[in-house]
């Protein structure tokens, strides 16, 4: 958003300085934070609070009193059945050009990042950027939001994020837990005081003491009931009742307006709202009795506690009426939101519509590292798998295996794998089991059996064999170089990835020479020669330019046993570091627990043993995941050595361990 939009904004009373009681500390703290970067000292402002507590209306009246001088740009959140993989970014730049726009729309995460990051830091003038209810942020957006909250130190940049404390996700929960230091302030809104209520409710019928009991002082509850006060109903028991009072006031065509925008959460571009309702000026008396609010390039509810008692309200067949026709509107675009699409489907009931794209939505979350929405996306489409054909669901079971797996939730990918093979068997044809057995074969990598992962592995290079030469065939032999390294059969590991990298100079692929130089580099440094380093470095940069996540983190984890193994202890730091930075960027949870097992090997190594002992246990006590192959012999090692109560206890364990997992 513009200079100019957010003064014109002002002009027409769309963002209006809303009256706030209470709230001087927080906006001072606000005003501080602005005043750091303008002076080049940015920092992240997190607010935290209930539905209700008045996170927005704090946020609209610090930005309402802000500086021509300072760029403004507003993203909000939406609750969708998944959410819009950098929704909050595409609606802040929405109207505008360059190379973060273009980013955006060609849905490339690197280059979002880097222009994200450019664009602030060489701005003419301080940005604030503003993102409301990061507990419906997609992971791409918290990605976004980390990234920003590492480098925020040294840029003309303010971030106001707000969030429901009570409706923290993981994903939140690691990225809140990673925001830390001097360049980020959190902000935890009171609900009002008695007299705040009283001040409120002057002026109508409400005496404050009953409104006050009914409220407990959260700010919305109170401004919804002293809205609906004065109009006949009495003072509504719930704030459901409070709205659906004030909307009962509207005529019958406006009712219908709203109870469609209802089932559109955070609201609906202008443009799309006009195809939905026809005109605009139906929602004229909503918007003057504060039930929606128009904004730039946006019309919605102004509160979402409103939207979602008016959407609870409809008959379920109504329901599914609004989002039918939200999804028509939305397919008659030329390059539709496709989680949008997805979530309206589903909502609608249309189930052509969820199959026909809720796939495509989840590789396009993939590519850009939203794991978590890329599982939920191929969920909603496998609960109408009998839709598919056959070819069309192998390759579904076997993508959901990767994310799940990605994810850590191996049991679930267990299932998803398994369920990926068998169709692939049903069908005979190489390439599509191929692609199930190796999808199988992480699976069982990160189950620590290592058995049954080479098995998959070696057979998914036997059924391609005869076909020759093919990117699958050269990539499961690089897959399978990799896991045989893994387990010390190093010579056999050499073999394949020398086949691997030499299949991919006769296909011509750049993209498959990165996965081969991983597993030649993990065989060469084993056999002694340290070229083997330069190998791996420059496999990783290679799958990390394809996005290729899983081959990145198969070399970091081989790069940094391997230096480990060398006795090159700093530069295996160096590379944990490197690593784990790059999978917390992508919620890549699998390999975490790898990476810390050897930092805390490392620091066992250089005598830590009390915090080494302390992370071991920690790794030990998540159950039975290929992390154990790297932390249960060194805590059995150092438990022996420093003469603890449950040494054979643990010993015992790591002997009964190493007998079911041997892989040789």
């Amino acid at each position: 958003m513009t200079t100019t939009e957010t003064r014109a904004m002002r002009n027409t009373g769309v963002i209006t300085r809303p009256v706030i009681l209470e709230r001087a500390a927080e906006l001072e703290s606000l005003e501080m934070a602005l005043q750091g970067a303008v002076g080049g000292a940015g920092s992240v402002v997190l607010v935290a609070g209930e539905a209700g507590i008045g996170k927005t209306s704090l946020v609209r009246a610090f930005a309402h009193d802000l500086p021509d001088r300072v760029r403004l740009l507003i993203g909000v959140c939406d609750d969708l059945v998944t959410p819009r993989t950098l929704g909050p970014l595409r609606d802040a730049v929405r109207g505008e050009r360059g190379p973060l726009a273009a980013a955006l729309a060609a849905g490339d995460r690197e280059a979002v990042l880097t222009t994200l990051l450019a664009e602030l830091g060489n701005a003419t003038r301080p940005t604030v950027l503003v993102l409301e209810d990061v507990h419906w942020a997609d992971d791409a957006t918290l990605d976004v939001l980390r990234y920003l909250g590492r480098r925020v130190d040294d840029l003309p940049l303010l971030v106001v994020v707000t969030y429901r404390d009570d409706e923290v996700g993981p994903s939140l929960q690691r990225v809140l837990g990673a925001l830390a230091g001097p360049g980020v302030r959190r902000l935890a809104p009171a609900r009002l005081s008695r007299s705040a209520v009283a001040r409120l409710a002057g002026g109508t019928t409400l005496t404050s003491a009953p409104l006050y009991r009914l409220t407990a002082g959260n700010p919305f509850f109170v401004s919804e009931i002293v809205a609906a006060a004065g109009s006949g109903e009495g003072v509504p028991s719930t704030v459901v009742d409070a709205v659906l009072a004030r909307m009962q006031r509207l005529a019958p065509d406006e009712q219908a307006a709203l109870e469609q925008l209802s089932v559109l959460p955070s609201g609906v571009e202008l443009r799309l709202a006009g195809e939905l309702l026809g005109d605009l000026g139906v929602l004229a008396a909503a918007e003057r009795t504060g039930l929606v609010e128009l904004r730039t390039h946006a019309v919605g509810f102004r509160h979402e506690l409103s939207r979602c008692a008016v959407e609870s309200a409809l008959p379920a067949a109504v329901r599914m009426q609004c989002n039918a026709r939200m999804l028509a509107v939305l397919l008659a675009e030329p390059d539709p939101d496709l989680t949008r699409v997805v979530h309206h489907a589903v909502a609608a009931g249309d189930e052509a519509a969820v199959i026909a794209h809720a796939p495509a939505a989840a590789r396009a979350a993939s590519q850009l590292g939203a794991h978590a929405q890329e599982v939920a996306l191929q969920e909603q489409a496998l609960r109408h798998r009998h839709l598919f054909d056959p070819a069309e669901e192998a390759a579904l079971w076997q993508e959901h295996a990767v994310a799940l797996t990605t994810l850590g939730r191996i049991p679930e990918a267990l299932e998803a794998g398994r369920h990926a093979v068998r169709l692939g068997e049903d069908r005979g044809e190489p390439g599509p089991l191929a692609a199930a057995l190796t999808a199988l074969a992480l699976v069982y990598w990160a189950m620590a059996r290592p058995r049954e992962c080479l098995a998959n592995a070696e057979r998914a290079v036997q059924v391609l064999a005869a076909d020759g030469d093919s990117h699958q065939h050269a990539y499961a032999l690089a897959y399978l170089s990799g896991l045989r390294g893994s387990v010390d059969r190093d010579e056999e590991a050499w073999q394949a990835g020398t086949a691997a990298s030499e299949m991919a100079r006769r296909l011509g692929a750049p993209e498959l020479l990165a996965l081969g130089a991983i597993a030649c580099g993990t065989s060469r440094l084993k056999r002694g020669d340290p070229g083997g380093v330069d190998d791996l470095i420059a496999g990783v940069a290679g799958a990390a330019t394809l996005g290729a996540h899983v081959c990145v983190m198969t070399g970091y984890v081989l790069l940094v046993q391997d230096l480990f193994n060398l006795g090159r202890f700093a530069d295996a730091q160096r590379w944990i570091a490197e690593a784990t930075q790059y999978a917390r960027e992508r919620d890549l949870a699998l390999y975490l627990d790898h990476l810390a097992a050897y930092g805390f090997r490392l620091q066992l190594a250089q005598g830590g043993w009390e915090t080494a002992e302390a992370g071991l246990r920690t790794l030990f006590g998540t159950g039975e995941t290929s992390a154990i192959r790297y932390s249960l012999p060194e805590l059995s090692r150092l438990l022996v050595r420093s003469g603890a109560e449950d040494a054979d206890v643990i010993l015992a364990k790591a002997l009964d361990y190493s007998r079911r997992a041997d892989g040789r």
